[in-house]
């Protein structure tokens, strides 16, 4: 599997959460632990390939826009170092200093540039929207359904649901009421989403689809579509 939506919190990025009074990020009651030895250790667990990383909301527009340029620079060389330390398990999606437009064109230029794309994996973030070659991805869309189920929930079921039809879901789907089977991809949302969790979603992933298990190869080739960098054959 490929993970379009895992999270990296270096302990430079904690400290200015938690100076700035976001120790709550969200909601989330705390913010959990991460280091990449241990993302790629739960990977192994949950049988994915590689996640594409990226610092959640609230992003880092924290302060002043001095701050801002200088903790998206520190978290993109960060995400890169753990790029390189772990060949072919991470990606990034790189954070610009919005909403300053100027300091985010000099950002991607500076990642473009130095932080090597084509074998990084590279693309712009911010706030959990990227958008490569001009497509906008949504990896968190966030709280309940209008019928009370959770997200991942409406997912899975929708997915089962489509994967046999190829129909659009009823209106009530909220959430995916505009998706297509070809649109969806996986994200565990981890270290935000405990690693128990995520593993209960991909065993009811392993089965789905038709015929069974088919839906984690589709899947895997909606994201290696957008990001055709992903792909183990590019062509």
């Amino acid at each position: 599997m490929i993970d379009i939506h895992a999270h990296y919190l270096p302990g430079f990025y904690r400290e200015a959460l938690v100076r700035h009074g976001l120790s709550q990020p969200d909601g989330f009651p705390h913010i959990p632990d991460w280091s990449a030895q241990e993302h790629v250790a739960v990977m192994d667990r949950l049988g994915i390939a590689t996640s594409l990383l990226s610092v959640s909301s609230p992003g880092v527009h924290l302060a002043d826009g001095a701050e801002t340029r200088e903790l998206a620079r520190a978290v993109n060389e960060e995400g890169r170092r753990a790029v390189v330390d772990h060949p072919e398990r991470f990606g990034l999606f790189a954070s610009l200093p919005l909403p300053d437009v100027d300091a985010a064109m000099a950002e991607i230029e500076f990642c473009c540039g130095q932080l090597d794309p084509c074998r990084g994996r590279s693309g712009p973030q911010r706030h959990g929207c990227s958008a490569p070659r001009d497509r906008v991805h949504h990896p968190a869309r966030g709280g309940d359904t209008a019928d009370g189920r959770r997200p991942r929930q409406r997912v899975l079921e929708t997915a089962r649901r489509r994967s046999r039809r190829r129909r659009a879901p009823r209106p009530g789907a909220a959430p995916l009421r505009l998706t297509t089977l070809e649109q969806l991809h996986y994200g565990s949302d981890y270290p935000f989403t405990p690693e128990f969790v995520a593993a209960a979603a991909s065993e009811q992933l392993a089965e789905a689809g038709d015929p069974s298990g088919s839906l984690i190869d589709v899947l895997r080739a909606n994201t290696e579509r957008l990001l055709p960098g992903l792909r183990s054959d590019p062509r």
